[in-house]
């Protein structure tokens, strides 16, 4: 996973059979940003994620990290420290907190837990220049490579999409081979002559 394209963190609370979206972590005009969801404020059931992130409140600000989320990531006095770092792929030196929380600080002792949301503008682009370089319709594309069109739209505009099929973009994108394998295994999308077209000018073995 590419840490630095981490814009934020997004916080769910999980249990047996449930998943519920909770709110978003950012670092935005040099202070930090923790709002709940709408949906999530305003259920019945709702658990603030801490004792300073009360649900009297929808969004709170501070200039220093909120401590609920600072509790996540592990001392680094730990002498295990470094190797668990080397584990999940970052540097023991890394100083940048919505990093270290994705990568440590993804499950803790509650039921909540942090997931990374990604800068998608950049990454969204190459998603529809993949597509025209290809030379696929948005139908024919969404086909091949089982989405919807409707969300083919929404990541084409830049528009927030699910972080697994973000992700299953962007090993598309950096791993030609997974992609050429997607494309001869759903061909029957792609009319015939296209198909031939497409093997042919990108080398692909059927």
């Amino acid at each position: 996973m590419n840490y630095s394209d981490i814009s934020a963190i997004n916080v769910f609370l999980e249990n047996f059979k449930t998943r519920i979206y909770v709110g978003e972590l950012s670092f935005k005009d040099k202070q930090w940003q923790f709002c709940y969801a709408d949906n999530y404020f305003r259920y019945g059931s709702a658990i603030q994620f801490g004792p300073e992130l009360p649900l009297t409140e929808r969004c709170f600000f501070s200039e220093k990290m909120f401590p609920s989320f600072l509790d996540r990531i592990p001392d680094k006095e730990n002498p295990a420290y470094s190797e668990y770092c080397e584990y999940v792929g970052i540097s023991p030196d890394e100083e940048n907190l919505l990093i270290l929380l994705a990568a440590l600080g993804h499950k803790g002792p509650s039921s909540f837990i942090l997931e990374p949301a990604f800068s998608y503008n950049k990454e969204l682009k190459k998603i529809r220049e993949l597509r025209m370089k290809i030379g696929l319709t948005v139908r024919e594309f969404a086909s091949v490579f089982s989405i919807s069109g409707n969300t083919l739209k929404k990541i084409e505009k830049g528009e927030k999409i699910s972080n697994d099929i973000f992700r299953r973009f962007l090993i598309y994108i950096k791993f030609p081979d997974v992609l050429n394998y997607e494309l001869v295994a759903n061909k029957k999308y792609i009319h015939s002559e296209k198909f031939n077209k497409i093997i042919e000018k990108f080398n692909i073995t059927k």
